[in-house]
């Protein structure tokens, strides 16, 4: 795992044995962010899920920074997920879902019950909602399962796993064709 500057220099760089080796063997989950073109990122998640390691996490917020222009100093921003930042979750749970050897576990966007069970047909192990419960508190977790077994009955399953993965994108289907064909239909559907 290469750790890249502005300049594109290599800062550092390690294997994902001397990581996963680091922990003495011990189970643990990787959780990251990096911007990579999305061949390169679903190259690595690939790579880091055949290493060993338990599971991944995408994505979680790293926290953001804002400036007071009155104090003239750093403060924090606002860090909790927004709805609509569960686009991006959405489509990389589709698309690495069933190319992983290891659990997929997708947060951030997350705010209700439809957005669990869409990230659950796109092929997640588990679907984190930090942000959700810090808005609503930790009683809305309830609401979210209601709404999600409500869904479940309205649509005859019985269990998550009857319908799990069922939307994510096939390790044979070339993931570039699907995005494009995603493209071309949003664009047809406006008029």
């Amino acid at each position: 795992i290469c750790v890249i500057d502005g300049k594109g220099n290599i800062v550092e760089q390690r294997s994902l044995n001397e990581i996963v080796g680091g922990f003495g063997g011990a189970e643990c989950a990787v959780d990251y962010q990096e911007l990579l073109s999305r061949r390169e990122a679903e190259n690595l998640r690939a790579r880091q899920s055949w290493s060993g390691i338990q599971g991944i996490t995408i994505f979680n917020k790293t926290l953001q920074v804002d400036i007071d222009i009155e104090a003239e100093e750093l403060r924090n921003a606002d860090s909790l997920s927004a709805p609509e930042e569960l686009y991006n979750t959405l489509r990389w749970t589709a698309l690495l879902s069933r190319k992983l050897r290891c659990d997929l576990s997708a947060t951030t966007g997350v705010s209700n019950s439809d957005d669990v069970v869409k990230l659950l047909l796109a092929g997640a192990n588990t679907v984190q909602v930090a942000s959700s419960l810090y808005r609503n508190g930790v009683d809305y977790m309830r609401q979210l399962n209601e709404g999600m077994q409500a869904w479940m009955q309205r649509k005859g399953y019985n269990s998550i796993d009857q319908f799990r993965g069922k939307l994510a994108v096939s390790p044979v289907e070339k993931a570039s064709l699907v995005m494009r064909s995603q493209f071309m239909r949003y664009f047809a559907d406006i008029k």
